[in-house]
């Protein structure tokens, strides 16, 4: 095996060199490099990481919007649904686009970059809310004291809870959501976002009915869970079909499908203030 560096390669290093350039630009207007450096360590990393993602994501949209001003619509079709005894069918219209950009075919790439901005997004608020340092159970068990492991039984149970309290992703998401965001946060969630079901192309009345009647903490909680819950799915399998941007006339039957009102800011420009305002409560309120 020859191991001349020369014959190996390995990943680059990388650093933004006007880190405290982009914080001002995507998330506080008024850092100063003084500021920057007060800041502590494990804050001040999380704040770098979480800067260049929304740098990344701002990249990813404007290609999106770039690429799909060139679209055109090749086939339009209608589908006829037959929705209950008696009552009219409902028409399900489809069009098929053509994306052909630099001599490729770029059809879907829209969807594609808004679910993964959605999932970046949703990464960004893990960062936030995430420990210094990960431990999987094996090496966190491997710190606690040793008499944690005396007497003839142990409350296995209760070390599940204390792991997930301290290292559970899903719960600090919620938690970030629930209680980290301010009364304001809350309620431009709760203003315009909801989960619902929906049944031959409408919100279910009884869904409808049923989400006004929740708490605004709960409609909060919930929100988040389908947040989580997209974010997870992305992870391991195809999510495309995520981002509430079309009429809910042209979706056909779910369950569980977070919506948004058309008059109100689009998913990916409410998750950019929920992660600016973690931000500054969880990063920057000390410094």
């Amino acid at each position: 095996m020859n191991t001349k560096a020369d014959n190996w390669l390995g990943p680059p290093s990388v650093s933004t060199p006007d880190i405290v350039e982009d914080i001002c630009k995507y998330i506080d207007p008024s850092m100063s490099e003084e500021r920057f450096n007060k800041i502590a360590k494990e804050e001040r990393k999380k704040l770098v990481v979480v800067t260049e993602r929304l740098e990344l994501i701002e990249h990813f949209q404007v290609i999106s919007q770039k690429v799909k001003a060139c679209q055109v619509i090749k086939r339009r079709s209608y589908k006829s649904i037959e929705v209950g005894k008696g009552e009219k069918p409902q028409v399900q219209v489809s069009e098929e686009y053509d994306l052909t950009v630099w001599g490729h075919q770029f059809a879907g790439l829209d969807f594609d970059l808004d679910s993964l901005c959605v999932y970046l997004y949703s990464t960004c608020v893990d960062t936030i809310k995430g420990p210094p340092e990960y431990l999987d159970a094996f090496d966190w068990l491997a710190k606690k004291e040793p008499d944690t492991f005396s007497g003839a039984t142990v409350a296995w149970e209760d070390l599940k809870d204390d792991y997930r309290q301290e290292y559970g992703p899903s719960r600090l998401f919620r938690e970030a959501f629930v209680t980290d965001l301010d009364a304001d946060m809350r309620n431009l969630l709760v203003t315009f976002l909801a989960v619902v079901k929906i049944k031959n192309q409408e919100i279910r009345p009884e869904s409808r009915q049923a989400w006004t009647q929740r708490s605004d903490e709960d409609k909060v909680r919930k929100i988040a869970d389908q947040l989580y819950s997209a974010r997870s799915t992305f992870t391991h399998t195809s999510l495309r079909e995520f981002s509430p941007e079309v009429p809910v006339s042209s979706i056909p039957n779910r369950k569980g499908t977070l919506v948004r009102r058309a008059d109100g800011p689009t998913l990916c420009e409410i998750l950019k203030r929920v992660v600016t305002e973690l931000v500054k409560s969880l990063l920057l309120g000390r410094s």
